[in-house]
């Protein structure tokens, strides 16, 4: 068998990007955003609110991961919570007007994130890219 270092490259890429993205949010202002956040922020700012259990399955994170996330962002004032008036066992999390202002960084973050990740890489490659990861990830979780 050939040496294969495809776990190498796709391990550097995430580190690439989250430096990246760390130092973007730290040149916005927002050094106290860690990356984990943003999927938080991203969900948020298209759902508006979810479950603690929604956003958990919408990110792929454990219920217990997602809870000290949103715990820290509540902490920072940039998210709320509510009791569900459907079921009063399930907690409800929105942003707060302090977390919907950061949608024009986050945006702007975003935007520049994906045209250095694909500076120089057309369309049809990228699509092609994303369909490969795709399988990859199917196959690795139909194991």
């Amino acid at each position: 068998m050939r040496y294969d270092d495809t776990h190498s490259l796709i391990s550097l890429v995430y580190k690439n990007m989250n430096d990246n993205l760390t130092q973007k949010l730290s040149d916005a202002g927002l050094s106290n955003i860690v990356t984990s956040h943003g999927s938080i922020f991203n969900i948020l700012f298209q759902e508006k609110e979810l479950s603690m259990n929604e956003i958990a399955e919408k990110i792929n994170k454990t219920p217990q991961t997602v809870t000290v996330l949103v715990k820290k962002l509540i902490s920072m004032g940039y998210l709320d919570s509510r009791k569900s008036d459907k079921d009063g066992r399930s907690t409800i999390i929105f942003l707060t007007q302090q977390g919907m202002d950061l949608k024009p960084d986050f945006d702007l973050i975003s935007k520049n994130m994906y045209d250095t990740r694909f500076k120089g890489i057309d369309e049809k490659e990228i699509e092609n890219f994303r369909k490969t990861l795709y399988k990859i990830i199917n196959n690795l979780e139909n194991k």
